[in-house]
């Protein structure tokens, strides 16, 4: 008997005007996968113990990925962060293996998992020996990627530091002055005042980008935006750019849509892996504009 997949998808379209040709986009987020082996020590083969209680069923999910993908062929894939829980060697093998022969063109984007064990990792020194160890799956540099298809522009951007660097702001503002219309992909999502609330009432702090410090006093300090943070948020917000939509994860059980700018949305996905076996990804399809057509 065919086994059944369980994947749920979130489907989600997209009319952008300039478009060339119908694209389909798959968002995979926060899966954290959970692999160790006997190179790693006690101390990892341990924490891994710890988060497969969370994360349990994370390999099979992504084997689900791998089938709905050959079945459906989307035309890219971009995974938003958190794909992997932590940089073990065993973890890499498995990504790499399914980026190498499963995957479609993709955006692969940092979450604030796969570069840490501990808290200790967050030297600059160790993330930037973490980084390198990914290599094989993002483009010359992490910080900002780019993928053109059919006439739209796919931005991904790290900011799994919760902040939008000075370089990082002056980069889109480049890639702005074309008009070639834009989706944005991060893992920690940009504050908007409708999500605040909800993110507040699961997590008690506001794990989004650019909360005003003003709407939460009491945020955790690396939550509070840099200059930079604040003005990419003015300018998504205040401002008409060639960005059509922002798609995120992080905050885990979250479907919401939120407008940051009339008619524009910021999509925040819920994570691919859950406690029962049942993965979760969104599909994206982008068409021409009716008027377009």
């Amino acid at each position: 008997m065919k086994k059944q997949s369980k994947l749920k998808i979130l489907d989600t379209c997209l009319e952008i005007s300039g478009l060339e040709q119908p694209l389909t986009l798959l968002q995979i987020t926060d899966l954290h996968l959970i692999n160790t082996d006997e190179q790693d020590g006690t101390e990892i083969q341990t924490l891994g113990r710890k988060y497969a209680e969370w994360f349990p069923f994370s390999n099979e999910i992504l084997d689900e990925i791998g089938a709905y993908c050959k079945i459906n062929h989307p035309d890219a894939i971009i995974f938003t962060g958190d794909t992997a829980g932590f940089p073990t060697r065993r973890n890499l093998q498995i990504l790499q293996n399914f980026l190498d022969h499963q995957c479609s063109p993709y955006l692969f984007i940092f979450g604030n998992h796969e570069r840490i064990f501990t808290l200790k990792d967050l030297q600059a020194d160790i993330q930037k020996q973490y980084t390198q160890m990914y290599s094989f799956a993002f483009q010359k540099d992490s910080r900002i990627q780019v993928m053109e298809l059919s006439g739209i522009r796919l931005i991904g951007i790290d900011n799994s530091n919760n902040q939008i660097s000075s370089y990082q702001l002056e980069r889109l503002k480049e890639l702005f002055q074309d008009g070639i219309p834009c989706v944005l992909f991060f893992h920690v999502p940009m504050y908007l005042p409708g999500l605040l609330q909800p993110v507040l009432d699961t997590w008690k702090q506001p794990f989004l980008m650019g909360t005003p410090l003003s709407s939460v006093p009491d945020m955790n300090q690396e939550l509070i935006p840099t200059a930079s943070t604040q003005s990419f948020v003015e300018l998504m917000t205040t401002h008409q750019t060639p960005v059509q939509a922002m798609f995120a994860g992080h905050i885990h059980f979250f479907d919401r849509e939120d407008e940051f700018f009339p008619k524009k949305k910021q999509y925040v996905t819920p994570m691919s892996t859950t406690l029962d076996g049942c993965g979760l990804a969104r599909l994206i399809r982008c068409i021409p504009c009716k008027k377009e057509k």
